[in-house]
């Protein structure tokens, strides 16, 4: 019982990993639309960000098989199933993330869910539209606010989480970062479909 568990777990990660390079390759037909000196430095910068996720995305599956193993050598099956299901849970609720169909967007918060996850940071994303339209404004301050709120966390004692809401308001995007120290990261953007993204 408790080897088909771990056979799950795997499964889960991998099929998380499958869904981002999936989004990744069918957003690539909103890449003509770019300047070609810009398509390169943001295909490169794209190219960093995830050989970066999944590099976090292997240490942290690593260190969650090491811990299921653990609780399984003490024989404590139970712990070992509500472990399983937390990083189930984890992973069903970053699933959010791709409804976004901004693909330089995706690959940013893509970027920043794994980089929290390493830095034992927990985010939970509510967004609540497909945010094509978000600016280069908008993805730099998401950049920018992650970043911030990430300095500020990883100082704190105690549990450490972001709420990542991110939604569309008509004719504004609003982003608010709520973090758990207290501090809200919020601002609007407008929504000016062009053919930049």
């Amino acid at each position: 019982m408790p080897q088909s568990l771990l056979w799950v777990f795997i499964a889960l990660e991998l099929v998380a990993i499958v869904l981002l390079v999936w989004k990744l390759r069918h957003s690539q037909n909103e890449w003509g639309t770019k300047q070609k000196e810009t398509k390169l430095e943001i295909q490169t910068r794209m190219g960093q960000d995830l050989v970066r996720v999944v590099r976090n995305q292997r240490h942290g599956f690593m260190n969650h098989l090491q811990v299921i193993s653990g609780w399984l050598q003490l024989n404590k099956a139970d712990r070992a199933l509500e472990y399983i299901s937390s990083v189930r849970r984890k992973r069903e609720q970053e699933v959010q993330i791709f409804r976004v169909a901004n693909w330089e967007l995706i690959t940013q918060l893509i970027t920043r869910s794994s980089a929290a996850e390493a830095s034992e940071i927990e985010v939970v994303w509510k967004i609540d539209s497909h945010l094509r339209w978000a600016s280069k404004e908008m993805i730099d301050w998401v950049n920018q606010s992650f970043d911030k709120a990430f300095d500020r966390l990883v100082q704190i004692e105690g549990p450490r989480q972001i709420e990542a809401s991110l939604s569309d308001e008509g004719s504004i995007y609003l982003v608010t970062l709520k973090c758990s120290d207290g501090k809200i990261h919020q601002a609007t953007f407008p929504v000016v479909p062009d053919d930049q993204y």
